[in-house]
């Protein structure tokens, strides 16, 4: 009879790899797309505060030296939104207001009015974030009333309503991700150290092994440790990349929400995911690895 083939020994350090990359690939993935959520949902709240308009209309006969004076009070106000230290103020005179009338597609009245411009220059103001929300706003509108140059303050008061309303459901619904995140991290790290367990328990007898003829615990632990290195940081480098592609997908089906929604902080988690597989597959094992080494012979059956 032929001899069967000798199986093939088990290196230290080696044990079954699959299982251990697709459970944190899965885990850290699950965290990023959490966490993208998240990111998102906080960019739209601070981009709809960002957006938040007031439109000041100027007596008809204002006096250029009056005007500047109007502009002067209103950008040295606290409710005056600043972008780069500069006051998001914007004056429209009335000649300008007539071009984006027209080319809003309204019908041109000069030659009805005999060239007379019916609009009022006026100055729009973008409001601070902690202005936004409608009582302050109201009262913003009260301040900027009691100038005499002023001939009337708007805003659109049912677009402010409706605003706060989305900023009030992004809040509660951040809110619950935090905690349902939260609590889907300590399930995950309980499963990916579970796992990293499991999958070293079929080393247990190569370790006592090793301790039976001298081999200190840092020497045992090193390859343990290193490979769990290189599979979290894998594991992580390819939720990473797949949380990518589900945003960009996203984006690609919504692109108007890519120049609204796109933050610094979204690159920052991509790139920290690698670093956290490799962190909690690094000390999973660390902790798996001390765990058998300090078992008894009894308990290791």
């Amino acid at each position: 009879m032929p001899k069967s083939a000798p199986k093939k020994k088990k290196r230290h350090g080696s044990y079954s790899s699959l299982m251990v990359t697709v459970s944190l690939t899965l885990a850290l993935g699950i965290i990023g797309l959490l966490g993208a959520i998240l990111i998102h949902g906080g960019r739209l709240s601070s981009y709809l505060k960002e957006h938040v308009e007031l439109h000041v209309y100027l007596r008809h006969n204002i006096s250029e030296s009056a005007r500047l004076k109007v502009e002067t009070i209103l950008t040295n106000q606290p409710y005056v939104r600043q972008e780069d230290g500069k006051p998001q103020l914007t004056y429209i005179s009335k000649e300008k207001a007539y071009k984006e009338f027209i080319a809003q597609g309204h019908e041109d009245f000069a030659p009805i009015l005999e060239d007379i411009n019916p609009l009022k220059p006026s100055f729009v103001i973008g409001i601070a974030p902690e202005y936004t929300p409608l009582e302050k706003l109201k009262g913003v509108k009260s301040e900027i009333e009691k100038l005499p140059e002023i001939s009337e303050v708007a805003f659109n008061e049912q677009m402010e309503m409706d605003l706060q309303s989305i900023q009030h459901n992004i809040g509660k619904i951040t809110l619950f991700l935090l905690i349902f995140a939260s609590l889907a991290l300590g399930i995950i790290l309980a499963l990916m150290n579970n796992t990293i367990r499991l999958a070293l328990y079929s080393q247990r007898f190569l370790i006592r092994s090793m301790q039976l003829v001298g081999a200190t615990p840092a020497f045992i632990r090193r390859p343990f440790l290193k490979r769990a290195l290189i599979q979290g940081f894998l594991s992580g480098l390819v939720a990473s990349t797949l949380t990518f592609i589900a945003i960009q997908a996203l984006y690609s089906q919504i692109p108007d929400l890519k120049d609204v929604l796109v933050s610094q902080n979204i690159f920052i988690l991509l790139g920290a995911l690698p670093l956290v597989g490799a962190a909690v597959a690094f000390f999973s094992s660390n902790w798996a690895v001390g765990r058998y080494l300090s078992m008894t012979l009894d308990e290791l059956y």
